[in-house]
């Protein structure tokens, strides 16, 4: 993916992705039921997840009293081909009321060939929707207006060219041929890439995934499901099914076929759950066949069972409220011109294009974002699929955390699928170019996962693949990590929970280094010294894609600049000290005035851009002539257009398809006599003929292009144009040399330094007027790009009794620099507290949560309370007191999350807003949807107890270890994982028959504590994990009086299961006892609910007291758990959703990699069975003669059954594997 925000590159070959590889989300899933969802997809790719969404979210007629929440979902693509297809797809599936077309509308969404009675169907309903879509007008009066909107006219224009290249050609038969041809050739284009970059056959990790959990065991299944599917096109297996889908799908192959091509790694079945086709349920559901089929059916049965389930929720949910709009656009550009709409209440145009490769700009003409438009303009939702691979954690977080509402219940969510190459954890400190909690702080966000260090979202398959493909040599590992970003609290008021927070204030100097760092680290593939650490060819080929330019690093800072109390012009000065001392970035020097530039464009930089004197020699300025000169008022920008002559390019077009790259492009002004170059990577480029107007070298002059839409197969030349400082144009305005050229990245230098001297591709004189082209503002622009737009910040109370405001300290030397302790200066303003404070009243400062201290004066009913940005160490608060100036400070340093001590409890999150709970990291189910597990087919379920007991990581399992012989440990943490283990392993029968009732038992307070009633365990595949259906009964004192007998019972019946717990873990049950109720709550919460009245959740820690609300008591399914006396108890319990906790790898290691790698080699060398005692390619435990497995002769860790196995799996995985 390409950006005019990002790194400009070339665009030789783009791949389409027309099915998502990773599985459906449930995007309300961590909501507050009822919650009107606003939420933005971006990279939204194809539908699985909004259907889904319409699945999950709706409950399908399951028990439940909660009405169904109103959706509006924006997407956005950069890809007009993903846009038209799913807008195809939801105009069939509203047409479909009988649900008879299922399978058809199966066939021309996922299937590259299709029958004959397929494309029909495709071809009739392609030309219904063009027919509908001449004008935006148009449209949304059409019978799916109401429902499906653009957001604007050029969307609509290009998304009905993609329905037109759907329509087959009848009459013409040139036409016709021509339309094969292409076909034709897209066909087998994807397949020739497909083959070089893939091979024939081809063992593919990435179905694990989609199969979890216990998904490593369909790990050949999957394989060979991908490779089939590729070899015929089809899903079906069917030889019939196979003979008639001989018709290439328009939806796959009919895009610019000359440099859009199908990836390679398109695979239907990745987008579904599939766990359930393998796993043993004890009942069918709606998403799950029950044909008797072999293993390879049921995971395509399963995929079909569950995408004609989720249409049949969404057509269901259309009928109740949801809207869905659409662009086709860049994603940071739409961002952008989303805020910008947002602060200015009427201006639907940012002055940015629609795209990095065309001129086109971008504007919200549709009607919803008119001033009285009903298009959200801030979302409770965002998701970012895995764009942070493509363009960086800063632009992204830079574009999208404007967007998120400033409320408790907003989400953001981002996912990375990138191979690291490192370990996790470094990963992470390099996200955001700096201190990960540092850089999350000045973005106003608080990553959960990392503070929490826990996550119910399992990537244990991943893991546990990973550690074996690492134990036999790979560098190299792709795991989804995703990450769920939410808005620090900044307030508590009772039950009340709001986000509005003032400033961060810091020294200039302080935020100046912390962004040098980040700059440096923004642009380390400029830093001869990284390059050279650690050479190999993953580093060279990761730092040739660079995703940043100075302006995007301008576009960050811009959105500091709202959130950041300090004199911004002398932090500005301070950092571009610190840049222009640099001696890091080879290169950095070539790129300052571009960054000058860039800050000055955007507001950043107030004074006049200034450049020191250099002799003229060539052209005076003194002088008049017919450049620059001429003009008789020169602004501090303008933007400069070169002309490529096409014939400039053809070494590029000659290259391969397959190999084709995608090299970082930039444009140069120098002058090599005088020995200066300046370099410019904000570049917008696009093929098309130059039109002017007014007169050139003037103030008045413009140009506009009208694009050739066969880019690289047409005629036109290149265009390309950027923003340069008038003052670098004044010191030759003749003869100083304008080039367009390859940045010095190593893959470029390496690649094409032969063939481009200097890595330029085209070269002329700044004077030539034929090819060079200056003007006040980019073409088809008629102002300068607004990237941060400003917002009103809201009003202090001037009747408050105190004012607070947060000063961050910084520590310089660390490396990174980073963030060290808060300030928190509460600023008396009540004249009766003042008197309090000066006479010498107590101050006391008490922990609410791990971010929040209330402090409080005396025995009055003053307090205040500080809410700090991160979770902070409550063990290391210090308190100041100003008795005369009338304030209090709290210093408080940052948590040690890593370590599992400070934060050991904080697992959870749960907050009252609204007077309704809000959990931040237990995402929602219902229970009734999710398909029980058969838990007396134990071979089935060999995989739950590994899937559980990865929960803990590598430190933790130290602790466990230690602590073998004791039932406790010294990290609660730990003993409440145990325990959940535990619950799990009894439950299931794998290590004992199977229990259904457990106690939470403190030996040394009072016994039990808390009743668990376990009814089954069941399957969330959406999660990759396992449920407890449970039901909680704490133990009240009033309660054990009544159950004592009942009690006894199940003691002497040998009924219930014993957990020990101590003070401490008792407590981290009852923090954690109302998230597991609240996610899977299908009733409302009471006017008289106790949280509300209480103000808190839970409602207390104490022993022998409830720390659940009454709202949920009693409302069970009925027959919910066959135990004696059931019918006594099931009034006094609450329904529950356990699931294991997680370590999350970015936090700390789950496995110890190379321990595993070094045991691997040992027992290989010493004859071990490392390979499991199967070929690696086959799974034959015998050789074809009989004979025991070979070994690979140069690492020894796997075995093969002869040398044709050998070979294959050589070229499908262990050649980047193998190590000696």
């Amino acid at each position: 993916m390409q950006s005019p925000l990002t790194a400009a590159a070339f665009n030789l070959t783009s791949l389409f992705y027309p099915t998502g590889n990773t599985p459906a989300v449930c995007l309300t899933q961590d909501l507050p039921p009822k919650e009107k969802a606003d939420v933005l997809l971006l990279g939204c790719g194809d539908a699985r997840s909004i259907l889904f969404t319409s699945w999950a979210d709706d409950g399908q007629g399951k028990p439940s009293t909660l009405d169904p929440r109103p959706l509006d979902i924006t997407c956005c693509d950069s890809e007009k081909a993903i846009i038209a297809r799913n807008v195809l797809l939801m105009t069939c599936l509203l047409d479909d009321e009988a649900g008879s077309g299922s399978a058809t509308i199966w066939n021309i969404y996922y299937h590259c060939f299709v029958d004959k009675q397929s494309l029909n169907f495709l071809d009739t309903q392609a030309k219904k929707l063009c027919a509908m879509s001449t004008s935006m007008h148009e449209w949304h009066m059409s019978e799916y207006g109401s429902i499906l909107r653009f957001c604007d006219s050029n969307t609509l224009a290009k998304v009905r060219d993609v329905w037109s290249s759907y329509c087959t050609p009848s009459t013409d038969p040139d036409e016709r041929k021509r339309y094969d041809e292409r076909l034709n050739t897209a066909v087998q284009t994807a397949l020739q890439i497909k083959k070089e970059r893939m091979g024939k056959n081809i063992t593919l990790l990435t179905g694990v995934r989609s199969a979890a959990p216990g998904g490593v065991h369909c790990l050949q299944d999957l394989s060979n499901l991908y490779n089939d599917y590729w070899a015929h096109g089809i899903t079906d297996r069917d030889p019939k099914a196979r003979a008639e889908a001989k018709y290439p799908n328009p939806m796959f192959f009919a895009q610019d076929t000359h440099t859009l091509t199908l990836h390679y790694g398109a695979d239907p079945l990745l987008g579904f759950h599939l766990a359930s086709a393998h796993a043993p349920l004890t009942q069918t559901t709606s998403c799950r066949s029950v044909l008797p089929h072999s293993s390879l059916h049921e995971f395509v049965d399963t995929a079909r069972s569950q995408f004609s389930a989720w249409m049949k929720a969404f057509k269901k949910r259309a009928k109740r409220g949801i809207t869905l709009r659409f662009i086709a656009s860049d994603a940071l550009a739409f961002c952008h011109t989303l805020r910008h709409r947002r602060a200015t209440g009427a201006e639907t145009s940012a002055h940015l294009y629609r795209e990095q490769h065309h001129f086109e700009p971008l504007v919200l003409d549709g009607e919803d974002y008119a001033i009285e438009g009903a298009a959200p303009l801030s979302f409770n939702v965002i998701d970012t699929s895995n764009l942070i691979d493509h363009i960086g954690g800063i632009n992204l977080l830079t574009a999208t955390s404007p967007l998120l509402q400033d409320t408790v219940t907003a989400v953001l969510y981002t996912e990375s699928l990138v191979k690291h190459g490192q370990p996790h954890k470094k990963w992470i400190g390099k996200l955001l170019c700096g201190h990960f909690p540092t850089m999350s702080t000045l973005f106003g966000l608080f990553p959960v996962e990392y503070w929490t260090n826990a996550t119910t979202v399992s990537n244990a398959d991943e893991i546990a693949l990973n550690s074996i493909s690492q134990s036999e040599g790979a560098d190299e590992s792709q795991d989804l990590s995703r990450l769920t970003w939410r808005r620090p609290i900044a307030t508590y008021q009772g039950n009340l929970v709001t986000t509005a927070i003032g400033p961060l204030r810091f020294e200039e100097d302080d935020l100046a280094v912390i962004l040098y760092r980040t700059y440096l680290e923004a642009f380390d593939g400029e830093n001869l010294g990284t390059l050279l650490c650690g050479l190999n060819m993953a580093n060279l080929n990761l730092r040739s894609l660079p995703w940043a330019h100075r302006g995007s690093f301008a576009a960050f800072l811009g959105v500091l600049k709202s959130r950041i109390a300090l004199d911004w012009n002398k932090m500005i000065h301070a950092l571009l000290d610190l840049i222009q001392r640099d001696t890091n970035l080879m290169i950095g020097m070539n790129y300052h005035q571009e960054l000058v530039a860039q800050l000055h464009l955007l507001g950043l930089y107030a004074e006049p851009i200034h450049i020191e004197p250099i002799c003229n020699t060539f052209d005076p300025w003194t002088s008049n002539g017919p450049d620059l000169r001429s003009w008789h008022n020169i602004p501090e920008l303008v933007c400069l257009t070169l002309r490529i002559p096409k014939f400039k390019l053809e070494l590029f077009k000659t290259m391969p398809r397959g190999k084709a790259p995608t090299p970082p492009v930039q444009c140069g002004i120098e002058c090599v006599q005088q020995g200066w170059t300046n370099f410019f990577a904000v570049v917008q480029m696009g093929f098309g003929k130059i039109s002017t107007s007014g007169t050139q070298n003037s103030d008045n002059f413009q140009i506009s292009i009208d694009e050739d839409k066969d880019g690289w197969n047409g005629k036109s030349p290149l265009l390309v144009s950027f923003y340069v400082p008038s003052t670098v144009l004044k010191q030759q305005p003749q003869s100083a040399s304008v080039f367009f050229g390859l940045q010095s990245t190593p893959h470029n230098t390496v690649t094409f330094s032969q063939t481009l001297p200097g890595l330029k591709i085209h070269e002329t004189k700044q004077g030539n007027g034929k090819d060079v082209f200056i003007t006040k503002h980019l073409p088809n622009q008629t102002a300068f790009p607004v990237i941060s737009s400003s917002e009103n910040e809201p009003e202090a109370d001037e009747n408050a009794d105190f004012t607070v405001n947060l000063q961050a300290e910084v520590s310089k030397s660390m490396d990174p620099p980073q963030i060290t302790s808060f300030i928190g200066r509460i600023s008396i303003m009540s004249e009766t507290v003042k008197l309090l404070l000066k006479e010498g009243a107590q101050v006391e400062s008490t922990p609410l949560s791990p971010g929040m201290i209330k402090v409080t004066i005396g025995k009055s009913r003053f307090h205040a309370t500080l809410c700090f940005p991160n979770p902070v160490d409550a063990a290391k608060l210090r308190t100041r007191i100003a008795r005369k100036s009338s304030y209090i400070e709290v210093i408080a340093a940052p948590a040690n999350h890593a370590h599992g001590k400070t934060l050991s409890t904080f697992m959870y999150p749960t907050h009252l807003a609204g007077q309704k709970p809000v959990l931040w990291n237990m995402p929602r189910v219902n229970l009734d949807m999710l398909p029980v597990l058969d838990i007396t087919r134990k071979k089935e379920i060999d995989w739950l107890e590994s899937h559980i007991r990865i929960t803990f990581s590598l430190r933790e399992r130290q602790i466990r270890e230690k602590a073998i012989d004791s039932p406790l440990s010294s990290d609660v943490r730990v003993d409440f994982k145990d325990s959940v283990l535990t619950l799990f392993m009894f439950a299931s029968g794998l290590q004992t028959e199977p229990q259904r009732i457990f106690a939470l038992f403190h030996p040394e307070a009072g016994g039990v504590h808390v009743l668990i009633f376990v009814s089954c365990i069941r399957l969330d595949a959406a999660n990759r994990t396992v449920i407890l259906d449970a039901a909680f009964l704490p133990l009240t004192k009033k309660l054990v009086t009544e159950l004592d007998p009942l009690l006894q019972k199940y003691k002497l019946g040998n009924k219930l299961a014993i957990t020990i717990v101590d003070d401490a873990e008792l407590a981290l049950w009852k923090q954690v006892m109302p998230v597991y109720v609240e996610r899977c709550r299908n009733w409302d919460h009471s006017a008289s609910c106790e949280y509300a009245a209480r103000k808190q959740i839970p409602l207390t820690l104490e022993r022998e007291q409830t720390p659940l609300c009454s709202c949920g008591n009693g409302k069970l399914p009925a027959n919910f758990v066959s135990v004696p006396d059931w019918n006594r108890v099931a009034k006094h319990a609450v329904r529950a959703a356990i699931s294991p906790s997680y370590a999350v790898p970015y936090v700390e290691p789950i496995f110890d990699a190379d321990a595993i790698r070094d045991r691997t080699m040992a027992a290989a060398r010493a004859g071990g069975d490392v390979g499991g005692g199967k070929c690696a390619s086959c799974g034959e435990t015998k050789s074809k003669t009989g004979r025991n497995l070979l070994r690979c002769s140069r690492c020894h860790t796997v075995q093969y059954c002869s040398q044709k196995c050998q070979r294959t799996h050589w070229k499908q995985a262990h050649k980047n594997m193998c190590k000696k």
